[in-house]
């Protein structure tokens, strides 16, 4: 799910890490998870129907895992996460 390279979006002298991802397949929507530590515990950042997000946090080392999501009968059955990916906000 999630592309490696890193991208950034800049407004006037700030810029904030732009990650994206081929589309699932059947995928309603997609989980993002967010932690500071490559094995430590990870939190739900939100939950998003697009495939790219930017996130504006504070400086330093972050790590993202996406999960796709299906509803079915009102209830959302998610996949198994992906790998993390690292990325720095300077």
């Amino acid at each position: 799910l999630c592309d490696r390279r890193q991208r950034q979006m800049c407004i006037r002298d700030r810029c904030w890490p732009l990650v994206s991802w081929k589309k699932a397949a059947n995928a309603k929507g997609y989980r993002i998870l967010l932690s500071k530590k490559k094995n430590g515990k990870y939190t739900k950042v939100t939950d998003t129907k697009k495939t790219k997000y930017t996130f504006k946090k504070t400086k330093g080392t972050y790590y993202v895992k996406l999960k796709a999501y299906v509803v079915k009968s009102n209830k959302s059955t998610y996949s198994k996460a992906t790998k993390p990916v690292k990325f720095k906000v300077k």
